[in-house]
């Protein structure tokens, strides 16, 4: 059974948080001050459940400065350009416990302090090159949108450990993430999923797809 993760940003030029967190995304280097205003391409994380039969649009599941919340095809395409897809087919018990715990948290509000405690990390990152545990984390008493993705996939397909990604992404990669769930960005999110695409966890995906029945995709493309 397949769900789809994805990163995108907002239609609106004029969200300031997206703004903020696309600004906070990219590496900087206090020794490179071309970069110091650099934005990343995107600045949310979701999971998408395809289109079934008995309704014809897909339902994203994410965490936005309201909360946690469910909202369809529709409305979400209308204020969001998606940029990157992800699909993972997943035995039916493992779909079902992550498409659970998406319903489980539904409501739960958002980290604003959580993220600004992101912010202060990275800023510490470049300036004084250490790493700082999150100020504010509260572990699951809030969720963003980076958060969902994690909690919702990592705490049920127990294979996945987020450790031995740290140290490949590093080793083979030379990238840095933290191996904190609740540090994780959206830019730590991609690298994450592509590094699960190269060792055949998840593939990349062009478009998400309906559904024939509980587990085949048809063709059509809902979104291009």
């Amino acid at each position: 059974m397949f769900i789809y993760v994805g990163t995108s940003r907002p239609k609106s030029k004029l969200k300031v948080g997206a703004l903020l967190i696309r600004f906070s995304e990219p590496p900087k280097s206090i020794l490179e001050p071309e970069n110091w205003f650099a934005l990343y391409k995107s600045s949310h994380v979701f999971l998408a459940y395809p289109a079934h039969p008995q309704r014809g649009f897909f339902m994203v599941n994410e965490a936005v400065t309201s909360g946690v919340r469910w909202v369809s095809e529709p409305h979400f395409i209308n204020h969001v350009d998606i940029q990157d897809l992800w699909v993972f087919d997943l035995p039916e018990h493992v779909y079902r416990a992550v498409k659970n715990y998406g319903d489980l948290m539904s409501g739960a509000p958002y980290p604003f302090l959580e993220n600004l405690g992101i912010g202060i990390q990275r800023v510490v990152k470049w300036i004084f090159r250490k790493d700082i545990l999150n100020p504010f984390d509260d572990n699951e008493r809030a969720i963003k949108c980076s958060e969902l993705f994690f909690r919702a996939l990592f705490n049920h397909k127990l294979e996945l450990d987020i450790c031995k990604i740290k140290e490949d992404l590093w080793n083979l990669k030379g990238e840095y993430i933290s191996a904190d769930i609740d540090s994780l960005g959206v830019r730590d999110t991609e690298l994450v999923l592509n590094w699960l695409v190269e060792n055949g966890y998840c593939t990349k995906a062009r478009a998400i797809e309906p559904v024939q029945n509980s587990s085949t995709l048809t063709s059509g493309p809902l979104v291009s």
